[in-house]
């Protein structure tokens, strides 16, 4: 009778354990992911088309001359007629080209072949990367300055990224690269009571955009 109380009692014990719910699989904790900023220098943007010209066919005058790594880069203004302009580049004594900026839709779409946009600055970023800035040569200077850049000595161009002017008439001061940002100025100084407040404005590109930065 006593061995059949025990018996009772451990297969009671065993049923009762078996009855309990497994215990919930523990996961494992959840990380977030580390965002790191691109550095200002990284390529981005798109490929910018290159047209290669005869320089018969327009009137050229230099810029400026560049080394990028083993490369000499030769920069001019080239003209057609008085409603072109274009941002011309000559890599080691070669074939002369213009950066054309339209985008293939706007190509598609029938934007005129000609260009309007010119060299306002031209510099070489310390890590080799050049880095030029264009305006609109046309008329007037354009709302809208285009920062491109080449990692390949002139060979190839990309359309870095875009800022808008405060004004048109607002004209391309200066340009300061170190690894860590890049520093972007523009001066108004004037625009024919515009109420648009006259002097510098400057941005501020450390990977993640342009930032204007507070007077």
């Amino acid at each position: 009778m006593f061995q059949h109380a025990i018996a009772v009692i451990l297969v009671m014990g065993v049923a009762g354990c078996a009855t309990q719910p497994p215990a919930p699989p523990t996961s494992p904790p959840v990380t977030e992911p580390v965002v790191v900023a691109e550095p200002a220098l990284a390529p981005k943007g798109r490929a910018v088309l290159t047209v290669p010209f005869d320089e018969a066919d327009l009137a050229t005058e230099a810029f400026g001359t560049l080394s990028s790594g083993e490369h000499v880069v030769d920069f001019f203004s080239a003209r057609g007629d008085v409603m072109s302009n274009y941002a011309a580049v000559r890599v080691d004594n070669g074939e002369m080209q213009w950066l054309d900026l339209h985008t293939d839709e706007e190509r598609a779409a029938g934007a005129s072949p000609a260009s309007g946009w010119g060299w306002v600055h031209v510099t070489v970023a310390p890590d080799d990367t050049i880095v030029g800035v264009l305006d609109w040569f046309i008329e007037s200077s354009g709302p809208t300055l285009h920062i491109v850049t080449s990692s390949d000595g002139g060979a190839s161009w990309v359309l870095h990224s875009e800022v808008e002017k405060p004004h048109y008439m607002a004209l391309f001061e200066r340009l300061e690269l170190t690894p860590d940002a890049w520093r972007l100025t523009v001066m108004l100084d004037d625009c024919g009571g515009c109420n648009v407040p006259l002097g510098e404005t400057t941005w501020v590109n450390a990977g993640a955009g342009w930032e204007i930065v507070a007077p």
